[in-house]
């Protein structure tokens, strides 16, 4: 039986957030990959990734070639950093369901919360 995921904030290409979040990567090639290995060692091709946002700051073709390389029936709720690139660019991107708002599966309710004040 299919398993359930749910993941936020992996900022695939983005060099600043190895420093801004001390992650343990020495360039941002290295990240990348590591977290592409890492996703498909817990995800079947067969599971359901929830994305609660912010996933890439890479161009369309690149951004493309990593969700291609993750294993798993792909939801992208729209993070802050997401935003600028709207719903049709995800899904270009290779996601298979895109929202703008967001979202209750079952009975819990799923949104990419930036920081409140």
């Amino acid at each position: 039986m299919p398993d359930v995921f749910f993941t936020s904030d992996q900022h695939f290409g983005h060099k600043l957030i190895i420093d801004f979040e001390s992650r343990p990567f020495s360039s941002v090639e290295e990240m990348d990959q590591v977290m592409i290995r890492k996703w498909n060692a817990v995800v079947g091709v067969e599971d359901t990734v929830f994305h609660l946002g912010d996933f890439s700051f890479l161009n369309l073709e690149r951004t493309r070639d990593i969700v291609s390389a993750l294993n798993g029936y792909k939801i992208l709720i729209l993070g802050n950093h997401d935003r600028s690139r709207g719903r049709s660019w995800w899904l270009k991107a290779g996601f298979n369901e895109v929202s703008e708002y967001p979202i209750v599966y079952k009975d819990f309710f799923f949104s990419h919360m930036n920081r409140c004040t």
